[in-house]
């Protein structure tokens, strides 16, 4: 029996990426506030809040360095403009 083949779709690889990543980025979050504060005293929101924030900024800037890692795209030369006489 011969299996169908299933086309692959790189769009929808990155989506599902981008979908995974914010899901796991959240739930970090979320285990960071629950560790370190409380929703029943405003100093205790105040100090899980702070970490938690902390933790995206680090995150964000891990992704930042990484990206600066890439390699850079080649140059594509322009069309030409044609000049009016």
């Amino acid at each position: 029996m011969k299996l169908p083949r299933v086309r692959f779709s790189v769009r929808a690889l990155l989506i599902l990426v981008a979908f995974l990543g914010g899901m796991f980025g959240i739930a970090a979050l979320v285990a960071v506030f629950s560790a370190r504060g409380a929703v029943d005293s405003a100093i205790g929101f105040s100090t899980g809040f702070v970490a938690a924030m902390m933790v995206a900024a680090a995150l964000s800037l891990a992704g930042a360095l990484a990206g600066l890692c890439l390699p850079a795209r080649p140059r594509v030369a322009g069309a030409q403009v044609p000049q009016k006489a």
